[in-house]
């Protein structure tokens, strides 16, 4: 009475099984309710959920003992990627406030140079003027100065900019 056949049980061990889809199915239930179970807690997020789901579905994995490593690298690379973005993210919100430092330090010199009356001073002394360098003058070359490219073309771009080119207008009108 101890050994049980695959009619006379009322719960049908796995090995009395018949390879008829069923003990796969039995499989799948097992994984997609651990499944469930980390998604409730919060270890997994939904899309992890929804992958994994249809992976355990189509019998990928074979045993509920394989999934769990799946899932662990799975989780890792999704941690990796959010806090990458997270980085880039903070990245450019530190190059936008330092440009926006710049830019308010330029404009209050440029309302102090206005008020104190040093660009009348420059433009009457000549360095405010944008002239063209005298022909014995040659302009400096670039190779031989000492700042790294990314500065100098950051100085170009800043230089095409319209609060400049005001202040430009503003120098030659007077």
């Amino acid at each position: 009475s101890s050994a049980c056949s695959p009619t006379s049980c009322s719960r049908v061990s796995l090995r009395y099984l018949s390879p008829d889809g069923f003990a796969s199915a039995m499989t799948a239930e097992g994984l997609r309710a651990t499944l469930m179970k980390y998604r409730d807690s919060g270890r997994i997020s939904t899309k992890l959920y929804q992958e994994f789901y249809g992976q355990a579905k189509g019998g990928k994995f074979k045993s509920e003992k394989a999934m769990p490593g799946h899932l662990h690298e799975a989780v890792g690379e999704e941690r990796k990627s959010r806090a990458q973005a997270a980085a880039v993210q903070a990245q450019k919100q530190r190059a936008l406030e330092k440009r926006q430092r710049q830019l308010q330090s330029r404009q209050q010199r440029a309302a102090e140079g206005q008020s104190s009356g040093a660009v009348e001073a420059e433009a009457a002394e000549g360095r405010g003027s944008e002239e063209e360098p005298e022909e014995d003058q040659e302009p400096p070359r670039r190779c031989q100065e000492k700042e790294p490219p990314q500065q100098r073309h950051q100085e170009e771009w800043l230089q095409h900019r319209p609060l400049e080119e005001e202040l430009r207008r503003r120098r030659q009108k007077e």
